[in-house]
């Protein structure tokens, strides 16, 4: 697995962008302030996109995907 991999379903944000590979959503992360990529929510959705870009489990992508979407609600951009 690599970071082309596809979450099993896209995420869409409430301005219209889509994170559908672990590499866009790495990038969204990276494109964060600091302060808010230093926060444990961030911090664990990277963590998981790391393991899942690593992995050939579809468990480790989903888990990586669920937490994604978690730190898109709380910060807000779902």
């Amino acid at each position: 697995m690599s970071w082309p991999t596809a979450f099993p379903q896209p995420i869409v944000l409430k301005d219209g962008r889509v994170l559908a590979q672990l590499g866009e959503a790495g990038q969204f992360i990276l494109r964060l302030p600091q302060n808010q990529q230093d926060t444990l929510v961030w911090r664990y959705a990277a963590a998981l996109l790391i393991k899942a870009s690593h992995t050939e489990l579809p468990a480790d992508i989903f888990m990586a995907m669920m937490q994604m979407r978690r730190a898109l609600l709380t910060g807000g951009y779902l």
